[in-house]
């Protein structure tokens, strides 16, 4: 099973204007995985990210259980 991959945008050893971007993680498998963002705001600037994979066992399914909104 792939690994659960969060983004988290963070404001370190950003130059400048610390954009509100939106960090992705795209083609996630048990091998690899992309991260990407997204500008939000549509104003030029810089963003950084943390980022973390954690590994899943057949059969969990915790993520199934959040809410969203």
């Amino acid at each position: 099973m792939p690994p659960a991959v969060l983004v988290a945008i963070n404001g370190r050893e950003v130059r400048g204007h610390n954009t509100a971007a939106l960090g992705i993680a795209q083609k996630v498998t048990t091998r690899d995985f992309t991260l990407s963002a997204c500008n939000t705001e549509g104003a030029y600037g810089q963003a950084g990210f943390y980022w973390i994979a954690i590994g899943r066992a057949k059969g969990c399914k915790w993520w199934s259980s959040w809410t969203i909104g």
